[in-house]
C-alpha cells in the first residue's frame, strides 16, 4: 500500500498537471482571439483603403472630364496639352491631368490653338476673343462675313484666321492676317466634297488643308491651286506639323478608321497603325510644336491617344472622355 506522503505527491502533482493544462488551454485561446482580431483590423484595413481611393477616383472625375470637343492644341513650350470642351477646358501636364477653367462652353464655341493660348469663335461665327489659357481675353473682333457654319482654322505662330464655308457649288474663304481686324474673301477652285476641318500652316499664311468627304486638299499659296492627296476618301480632320518640313497628319473614316503621316514634297501617304481605334472617327488631331514626333488624336467617342515616335505606338489618354493620368 502506498502510505500518504506518496498520494499527497501525486495530488499534488496531478493538480500542477492540470493548472499547466488549463494555462496552456488560455494561452491558445487568447493567441487565437489576437489572430481574429489581427485578421479583421486589416480587412478593414483593406476596405479603408479602397474605399478611400475609389472616393478620391470618383471626386477628381468631375474635374478631368470632357464632352464634345471643340479644340485642343499644345502650350508654346510643349509642355502642356489643353482641351476645351462644352464643360470647360482641361489640361495635360507631366502624367497629371487637371482642371484649367470649370466654366461652360456655349455649345458650338470653336477654341483655335495659338502660341498664347486660343482663339474662340462665338457660337454664330459673328465674334471671335483671343485669350490666354487660362481665360484672361487679350484681343476681342468682329468677324466678317457672319453666319452659322463654316470651318475654321488658325496658324499657330500667325494668329491668322482662315474660314471656309460651302455656299452651293461654290467654297468661299475669309481671311485674317491681322487678328481679326480686317477681312479679305476669295472664292477656292478645285476642292470636291464636302468640307469636315481645315488646317492652317504655323508659319506661312499662304498655306493651309482642307478636309473633304473626297479627300484631302493642299494650297501653298492662298487657295489659287490645290495639290490632292487621299483623293476619293473621307478625311475627318488634319493637323500640320512643327518641323522644318512641311508635314501633316490627317484621319480618315471608311470601313475602318485610318491615320496617315502626309508628305507634299513627295506626294506621299504613309499608313500608320491605328488599330485600337477602329470604327470611332477621328475629329481632331494635334501636333506638339516642340517635339516633331509627338501628336494627340480625339475621336468622336471622346477618346484620346498619344505618341511620342511618330504613330508607332499610342498610349491611352483618355476613354469616353473620362481622363486617364499617367506617365
Amino acid at each position: 500500500m502506498e502510505d500518504k506522503g506518496s498520494q499527497s505527491i501525486k495530488d499534488k502533482d496531478h493538480t500542477q498537471t492540470g493548472r499547466s493544462g488549463k494555462k496552456s488551454y488560455q494561452l491558445v485561446f487568447w493567441l487565437l482571439v489576437a489572430k481574429i482580431i489581427l485578421i479583421l483590423l486589416l480587412v478593414g484595413l483593406s476596405v479603408w483603403l479602397i474605399y478611400s481611393v475609389r472616393s478620391a477616383g470618383s471626386g477628381n472625375r468631375p474635374a478631368v472630364s470632357f464632352a464634345g470637343v471643340s479644340g485642343s492644341g499644345y502650350t508654346e513650350d510643349g509642355k502642356k496639352l489643353w482641351i476645351a470642351s462644352s464643360s470647360g477646358i482641361v489640361s495635360y501636364e507631366n502624367g497629371i491631368w487637371k482642371k484649367e477653367s470649370s466654366s461652360r462652353n456655349p455649345a458650338g464655341s470653336r477654341f483655335l490653338p495659338v502660341k498664347n493660348g486660343y482663339i474662340q469663335i462665338s457660337p454664330d461665327g459673328t465674334e471671335g476673343q483671343q485669350k490666354t489659357l487660362a481665360g484672361q481675353k487679350e484681343t476681342a473682333f468682329r468677324i466678317s462675313g457672319a453666319g452659322n457654319g463654316g470651318a475654321w482654322a488658325a496658324g499657330y505662330a500667325t494668329s491668322a484666321l482662315y474660314r471656309l464655308k460651302e455656299n452651293g457649288n461654290r467654297v468661299i474663304l475669309s481671311f485674317s492676317d491681322d487678328g481679326g481686324k480686317t477681312w479679305i474673301q476669295r472664292r477656292l477652285n478645285g476642292i470636291r466634297g464636302s468640307i469636315n476641318a481645315v488646317a492652317a500652316h504655323p508659319r506661312n499664311t499662304a498655306a493651309f488643308a482642307v478636309a473633304t468627304t473626297r479627300g484631302l486638299f493642299l494650297t501653298a499659296n492662298g487657295g489659287r491651286s490645290f495639290q490632292t492627296i487621299l483623293g476619293g476618301q473621307n478625311v475627318s480632320c488634319v493637323a500640320y506639323g512643327f518641323g522644318a518640313k512641311v508635314s501633316l497628319l490627317a484621319g480618315t473614316i471608311g470601313q475602318q478608321t485610318g491615320l496617315y503621316s502626309i508628305i507634299p514634297s513627295a506626294g506621299k501617304a504613309i499608313n500608320l497603325d491605328m488599330g485600337s481605334v477602329e470604327s470611332d472617327r477621328l475629329v481632331l488631331i494635334v501636333a506638339s510644336p516642340v517635339h516633331d514626333q509627338e501628336s494627340v488624336v480625339l475621336t468622336n467617342g471622346g477618346d484620346a491617344y498619344s505618341t511620342t515616335n511618330g504613330g508607332q505606338n499610342w498610349v491611352v489618354m483618355a476613354q469616353k472622355g473620362r481622363t486617364l493620368s499617367g506617365k
